[in-house]
């Protein structure tokens, strides 16, 4: 190896250097060896690129060899084993994903209007498919007449319709409520009055019932009674269907007001009834 030596070095380097390859003519360290606790050595001029330090004090489990990947003037260490983002070489749109191994490997990403998608192992890039097209914009568009009834959610097939009934005579009333369009179920029957009542007990009072005129069906198995439940003025008052709730198309249905005894005086209130209802998917 003419030009080059291989020795131990003491004090004239460092007292932490072990050994080094030096080239004799230039004396610079081509292959330099040293110990050290703590950040290697940054003196300028004395580990050419790609010196090796040895830190003693990494602890176990820690990484503790530095490649200097500076210059002679000067020094930069970094870990050896540690890979920087800019140092993988990899395909533009691939990714890395661990495999059944354990290990990275690529997967190309960069298919036009692909999502990836885990299946609860690895994950793939796919096509959306189905209701759905996207694009490379992220843009999403469902197909015509993707949205069906038995698709949709519950809030998009839920129906209201409001009916004013204005007041209610003293000896209580039977209102047309509701015709059904299709078949759907009957969620919900309110009542709100711009007038309350108050003082109802067992004897005076109003009781609510819907009943299906074309079934011959009641929707509540027992009446809703202002008894120990007033209405407050401009407050929903609940008449909710405990039965019989599925009802087919063009169905009647009926709001059957009755007044027990002397209860609050609604002839002249505003009284408005709601309907809310589900189609049938």
């Amino acid at each position: 190896m003419s030009g080059t030596s291989l020795f131990t070095v003491g004090s004239e380097y460092d007292t932490n250097v072990q050994a080094a390859l030096t080239n004799e003519e230039s004396g610079v360290t081509l292959a330099y060896f040293i110990k050290c606790t703590g950040a290697p050595p940054t003196t300028a001029n004395k580990y050419a690129p790609s010196c090796i330090a040895i830190r003693t004090d990494a602890g176990s489990g820690n990484k503790g060899v530095y490649e200097n990947t500076g210059t002679a003037a000067s020094p930069s260490w970094n870990l050896m084993g540690d890979v920087a983002a800019g140092e993988i070489t990899l395909a533009e749109g691939s990714l890395l994903v661990g495999n059944s191994s354990g290990v990275a490997a690529a997967l190309a990403a960069e298919t036009d209007t692909q999502i990836l998608v885990g299946d609860g192992t690895t994950v793939a890039s796919v096509a959306v498919s189905g209701d759905a097209t996207l694009a490379n914009t992220g843009a999403l568009t469902l197909a015509a007449g993707a949205v069906t009834g038995a698709k949709a959610s519950t809030a998009l097939n839920t129906k209201v319709v409001s009916v004013r009934i204005g007041g209610i005579p003293n000896s209580g009333d039977d209102r047309y409520l509701f015709v059904a369009p299709s078949a759907c179920t009957i969620a919900n029957v309110s009542l709100v009055s711009d007038t309350a009542t108050t003082g109802s007990d067992g004897s005076n009072n109003y009781t609510f019932q819907v009943a299906n005129l074309t079934q011959t069906q009641d929707l509540l198995s027992a009446v809703v009674t202002t008894n120990s439940n007033e209405i407050a003025a401009d407050t929903v008052f609940d008449i909710t269907p405990d039965q019989n709730a599925t009802i087919a198309a063009n169905d009647v249905l009926e709001l059957q007001i009755v007044e027990n005894g002397t209860a609050t005086d609604l002839t002249s209130a505003e009284v408005f009834v709601q309907v809310e209802y589900t189609v049938a998917a």
